[in-house]
This record gives C-alpha cells, sequence and structure tokens, in this order.
C-alpha cells in the first residue's frame, strides 16, 4: 500500500529505505504535478555516468590501449582500487535481498548477501560513484543557471530530494521472482537493494534527506571511486 501522506511517506524512507510503496506515492503525485520531465533529466544525466564508471573496474584495467591484453594502471591505482573494492563489499553487509520463491524448488528461500556481494562490487560502484558524479554536475549547474523550481504537489521535499528521487523510480521493478532470482547470478540485485545500497554510499543523499546515525540510510561507511 502507497504511504498516505508524505510525512509517512518520508519517515518510511529512513527507516527501511526505498521501496515500492514510496515508489507509488511519487507516481500518484507526479502525474498531477509538472514532475515527470525534471525526473526524466536528472535520470538521464544518472543514468550515463554510471555506464562510464562501469569501465573503471578492474576487468577494464587489462584493455591495453583498447585492443590487446595488458595492465594499464599504476600500482597506485591498482592499491586504490583494491581499497574501495574492499570497502564496497563489506557495506553490503546487513542489507537484505529480499525472500524469494525459488522457482524450482517453489520454496521462499532469502538469499544471503554475501554470497554475491564481492561480485556485485563493480555495479554498485558504478551505481554510487555514477550518481554522485551526476549530482555534483547538476550543482554546477545550479550555480551557473539558478535553482529549478519545485512542481507543485510537494510542500515539504526540495529539488536536491527529488534528484535521488528521480534515480530511485528509475530503478523501479515490478519484477517476477524468478526474474529477480536469475538475475542475482548475473550479478544485478532486486531494484530494491540497488537503490538503497548506492544512495546509501552517497553522503549527499544522507544529507539532502536529514538521514541520522542509526536510522537504516545512513551508512557508517561510505566507498565510492570519487
Amino acid at each position: 500500500m502507497a504511504a498516505a501522506s508524505q510525512q509517512e511517506a518520508m519517515t518510511q524512507l529512513h527507516t527501511v529505505g526505498y521501496d515500492n510503496s514510496f515508489s507509488q506515492w511519487i507516481i500518484a503525485k507526479a502525474s498531477h504535478s509538472g514532475l515527470w520531465q525534471q525526473l526524466t533529466q536528472w535520470t538521464m544525466a544518472a543514468t550515463s555516468q554510471q555506464e562510464a564508471m562501469m569501465a573503471a573496474s578492474h576487468r577494464n584495467s587489462f584493455h591495453l590501449d583498447g585492443s590487446h591484453y595488458g595492465n594499464w594502471w599504476a600500482n597506485v591505482t591498482t592499491t586504490r582500487y583494491e581499497t574501495i573494492r574492499n570497502c564496497a563489499k563489506d557495506v553490503q553487509n546487513g542489507f537484505s535481498l529480499g525472500s524469494f520463491t525459488d522457482p524450482y524448488t517453489q520454496l521462499t528461500v532469502t538469499p544471503n548477501i554475501s554470497r554475491f556481494a564481492d561480485q556485485y562490487v563493480p555495479e554498485l560502484l558504478a551505481d554510487s560513484s555514477g550518481l554522485r558524479l551526476a549530482y555534483k554536475a547538476y550543482k554546477t549547474r545550479e550555480r551557473g543557471m539558478g535553482k529549478e523550481h519545485m512542481p507543485a504537489g510537494f510542500p515539504d521535499l526540495n529539488i536536491d530530494q527529488m534528484f535521488f528521487i528521480s534515480f530511485a523510480q528509475a530503478n523501479c521493478q515490478n519484477t517476477p521472482d524468478i526474474m529477480k532470482f536469475n538475475q542475482l547470478y548475473e550479478n544485478r540485485y532486486p531494484s530494491k537493494a540497488k537503490v538503497n545500497l548506492a544512495v546509501s554510499q552517497v553522503p549527499e543523499f544522507a544529507k539532502a534527506f536529514k538521514c541520522r546515525p542509526g536510522q537504516a540510510m545512513y551508512a557508517a561507511k561510505t566507498c565510492t571511486l570519487f
């Protein structure tokens, strides 16, 4: 069920993170405002940065001059990346991948995130680092062109919060369990885990939503490439 009020929606965001009911609340409000155009442009900015960040992984460190196999990273780059990589693996501890109906046994299972955390690191770093770069670019544009106006219907939200909400909306899923289950073995997490992990790693998100220590979306440790 969608959150009935903005206050309930924000309380829910702080305690359990972004989920389908928060998404439904945004959709219901946005369909009566001019929000969709803004959500679309912010989403495109974040997505383009995410795709660029996928190149900054240990897998691509061996693509020497585009065609030859060879490690082109300096030792300091490799060391720094491994530090961030280990950090991104550790911060996944405690996050839930949800429960699924196993398509083969029909039993309800709750996957242990530690089984998938290492392989998911490049995706997490691309999401969080790309989102942070897109946000910084947005703030640079804002300084030059001024703040955008908030559409009607969101009296207690601000533009910075809506930037992160646009990222979440772009990754919203209505996916059968069998597809979610198979995605795990393709190094992709269900949308709730994907979104909440990514935004929790961006300090500007916690600042925008005033997340406090002890709340679900406040990360004691953050790891991004930039």
